[in-house]
C-alpha cells in the first residue's frame, strides 16, 4: 500500500492495490503537469475542461517521470453485446515504463463533475446500460466495465473527479474546508463511499487554486465559481 498525504495535503496518492503502486512517480508528474497549467493562467486551469483533457495531463504526468504514454488509440475490444466476439474500438491510454523489464497498463477513463452536495450513487456512477439505444457507463463504474473489454493483462479503470464550487455559496475558507471534506470522503473508505471499490485515489489541489475565483456571464446572469483542484479515482481491472 502506497500512502502519500491526507485529507489535509494539497497533493496525495493511496493504493490500496499493490500491482498499482508503480504509478506513483506517474501521479507525481501528473501534479507537477497541473501546477505548470495553474501557473500559466489560475483563471484556467487544464483539469476543468473535459475528459480527453484531462487524459492528456495524465500522460503528460507519465513523460514528464520518464515513462512512455500513448493517447487515442486502436486496440481490439470484446463486444458488449457478446463478450465472445472481438471488434476493433478505441482505448483511452496506455502508460509503461522504458525498462525492458517494464511495468504498463491501459486505462479507459470517465469524467464527472463534483460539487460538495454531489451524491455517492453519481461518484460511483453505472455500467453501461443495453437496449435499443446503449447509454454509456459514468464514474468509477462505467470506467472499469470498460476496461474489462479491452484484451491486454494490465487494465484500469480511471475516473476524473473536478471539484466545482459555487462562490456565491461559499467563501475561500469554507472552500478548504469542503476540499479537506471530499478528500476524506475518497480516501477513508467510508461506508457509503465502499461500493466505489477504489484500487487508488490521487489528488491535486493547488493551494493558490481555493482562493482563485472564475467568472462569467451568460444571457445576462454572473456565475462565479471556485475550481480547486482534481481527484482520481482507479479501479484494478485486470
Amino acid at each position: 500500500m502506497t500512502k502519500i498525504g491526507d485529507e489535509n495535503s494539497p497533493f496525495g496518492f493511496h493504493t490500496w492495490d499493490r500491482h498499482l503502486n508503480w504509478l506513483e512517480p506517474v501521479i507525481r508528474g501528473w501534479e507537477t503537469v497541473i501546477k505548470y497549467s495553474c501557473n500559466r493562467d489560475p483563471k484556467d486551469p487544464f483539469y476543468y475542461y473535459n475528459e480527453r483533457a484531462n487524459i492528456s495531463l495524465l500522460a503528460g504526468g507519465a513523460w514528464e517521470a520518464g515513462f512512455l504514454a500513448l493517447e487515442e488509440y486502436s486496440a481490439e475490444k470484446r463486444k458488449v453485446q457478446n463478450p465472445q466476439e472481438i471488434g476493433w474500438g478505441r482505448t483511452d491510454l496506455y502508460i509503461c515504463q522504458k525498462s525492458r523489464r517494464n511495468k504498463d497498463a491501459i486505462f479507459e477513463a470517465k469524467q464527472t463533475w463534483i460539487r460538495p452536495d454531489t451524491k455517492i450513487e453519481t461518484i460511483i456512477g453505472k455500467r453501461k446500460t443495453n437496449g435499443t439505444h446503449q447509454t454509456p457507463g459514468t464514474g468509477l463504474m462505467g470506467a472499469y466495465w470498460d476496461a474489462k473489454k479491452n484484451l491486454d493483462i494490465s487494465r484500469v479503470g480511471l475516473c476524473f473527479y473536478p471539484l466545482e464550487i459555487n462562490a456565491d455559496e461559499y467563501d475561500a475558507i469554507e472552500v478548504k474546508s469542503k476540499i479537506r471534506e471530499i478528500i476524506s470522503l475518497f480516501i477513508n473508505h467510508k461506508q457509503s463511499m465502499k461500493r466505489l471499490k477504489a484500487d487508488a485515489v490521487a489528488w491535486c489541489f493547488p493551494p493558490e487554486m481555493s482562493r482563485e475565483k472564475t467568472e462569467w456571464k451568460t444571457r445576462g446572469k454572473r456565475y462565479s465559481f471556485f475550481y480547486p483542484g482534481i481527484i482520481i479515482a482507479m479501479r484494478n481491472a485486470g
